[in-house]
């Protein structure tokens, strides 16, 4: 299954015990919320979409899967437009601009790095989560 490699599903698929062919759900295997977010991304991407929306796709993923999630996306969707949703500042630091809104409202925009010498909200988003790192906590 050509989406299943972006979306990080090649070990998911290699231990249900008929592959794709797998019952899920309810009367089936279940899936933890990471692959279920893997599943829904790999649903996506099998219609290869011009324009795609993740809103907080990678909240039930580890930072180094998403990572390599999104620089398979880049592959997979190579024209495509990818608007990401998140309050992760490590899924934000993979884009390659940032727009922060505030009550409803453009705040800042730019790159990360950009916005990171700004100092302003995306920076203390990026401190606490930095901290939070530290002391062992999720971010």
């Amino acid at each position: 299954m050509p989406a299943a490699e972006p979306a990080d599903l090649r070990e998911t698929l290699a231990g249900l015990p008929q592959g794709l062919a797998t019952l899920l759900g309810e009367k089936g295997v279940s899936l933890s919320g990471g692959q279920k977010q893997r599943v829904a991304l790999a649903r996506a991407l099998f219609a290869k979409p011009d324009l795609l929306l993740l809103d907080d796709a990678f909240s039930a993923v580890d930072t180094g899967t998403e990572e390599r999630i999104v620089t398979e996306l880049r592959s997979a969707l190579p024209s495509a437009a990818v608007l990401m949703v998140s309050h992760r500042v490590s899924t934000l630091k993979l884009c390659d601009r940032i727009v922060v809104l505030e009550e409803g409202r453009v705040a800042a925009s730019g790159t990360p790095q950009e916005l990171l010498q700004m100092e302003g909200y995306f920076f203390e988003m990026a401190r606490r989560e930095q901290l939070a790192r530290r002391v062992g906590l999720e971010a």
